[in-house]
């Protein structure tokens, strides 16, 4: 137990579980998402992305390849993808698509749950 909650991504996968769960009550009561959740609900789930690149990369003594502070927003299509296969090679891949699951299972719920 102590290991996941050493984990540096636990905040994203916790926040991504319960905003599956905030969309698809919203779904069922048949209203629209409101647009302040709409707007920002991608928007923190990167910034807590790029919080766990800091840290993993802090954690195993790594210099990270994306040392511009918040210019690696921008590019965050390639250096999301890059950063994982760089550290963990194949498990990395996997680790990335995991992430692209947990960021898209809000949407789904909302939109499979809406009436």
């Amino acid at each position: 137990m102590a290991k996941i909650l050493v984990n540096p991504l636990t905040p994203y996968w916790v926040y991504m579980a319960l905003l599956t769960i905030l969309f698809g009550w919203v779904g069922t009561q048949g209203a629209p998402l409101p647009w302040v959740i709409e707007e920002f609900w991608g928007l923190i789930g990167l910034i807590l992305i790029f919080m766990w690149m800091e840290r993993d990369a802090a954690r195993f003594r790594r210099t990270p390849f994306f040392d511009f502070g918040w210019l690696s927003s921008l590019g965050w299509p390639v250096m999301i993808p890059r950063y994982c296969f760089q550290t963990r090679r194949w498990k990395g891949v996997l680790l990335f698509l995991g992430m692209v699951a947990a960021f898209m299972a809000p949407i789904f719920s909302w939109s499979f749950l809406f009436r």
